[in-house]
């Protein structure tokens, strides 16, 4: 059986601020699409954490830059 992004994101509880972040980003419908064949380099919560942290970013600041957020996401994707 085969899974959506999202799908699979919501199916895990480690991959929550994933799932904030592509509602944030407005991609849920984009990655939503059961034909898109990619795979996605899912950042669980600790990695999210670890990089913000080394970057002296907040989760919130993170999120409030759609542009920003969009492109490190997508970047993630890969067809």
């Amino acid at each position: 059986m085969y899974y959506t992004i999202v799908e699979a994101t919501l199916s895990a509880p480690s991959l929550s601020m994933l799932e904030e972040a592509l509602k944030a980003a407005n991609l849920i419908h984009t990655l939503s699409n059961p034909e898109l064949v990619a795979t996605v380099f899912a950042p669980t919560n600790d990695a999210f954490a670890d990089t913000l942290e080394s970057v002296d970013l907040t989760f919130e600041e993170l999120m409030s830059d759609v542009e920003t957020l969009s492109t490190i996401l997508l970047n993630h994707v890969v067809p």
